[in-house]
């Protein structure tokens, strides 16, 4: 989730927004920032190693989300993203 935030801090033009959300047995962390948002081709290839959307090469490796979204769903979790008004990643799992 470090990865997750740090990412909404480098984005984001004012504001990010955690929520924490628990029901019965459910646990949500939304990660929200008001910055330009997951563009479609970002979304479209969201989990694939070695991706980045940022513009400078060689700096990034494009693993983060990656392995985010490893380790979120070796907790049989998911992880989601989607551009609304900025970008939102939701990760969901099970307590």
């Amino acid at each position: 989730m470090n990865n997750i935030i740090k990412n909404a801090i480098s984005f984001a033009y004012k504001e990010i927004l955690i929520i924490s959300e628990t029901s019965t047995n459910t646990y949500c962390i939304k990660i929200r920032d008001d910055g330009p948002g997951f563009d479609k081709k970002f979304i479209a290839n969201f989990g694939k190693p070695f991706y980045s959307s940022r513009p400078e090469k060689g700096v990034n490796m494009g693993l983060g989300l990656f392995i985010t979204k490893q380790m979120i769903e070796n907790l049989n979790g998911e992880i989601s993203v989607q551009s609304n008004n900025g970008a939102e990643v939701t990760l969901t799992w099970q307590i």
